[in-house]
């Protein structure tokens, strides 16, 4: 039970790692444009959700119900 509770530890520690890179990385981008932190945060999303998105934006949302 010991070496479980590190290993979450330390997953839990690379994430949050991880995560403050990625927002480094938004920060700069946002500072860039806004057109930037729309690509990252779509990309961020489930394949599926951006799909779905693109699709509504270009045709009526008949698409949107059916997912």
């Amino acid at each position: 039970f010991y070496i479980f509770t590190v290993f979450v530890c330390m997953f839990f520690y690379c994430l949050s790692s991880r995560l403050l890179r990625f927002g480094c990385d938004l920060r700069r981008h946002l500072s860039r444009g806004g057109l930037w932190f729309r690509f990252l945060l779509l990309r961020s999303r489930s394949r599926v959700g951006y799909d779905t998105l693109r699709a509504a934006r270009s045709r009526p949302p008949a698409i949107v119900g059916r997912v």
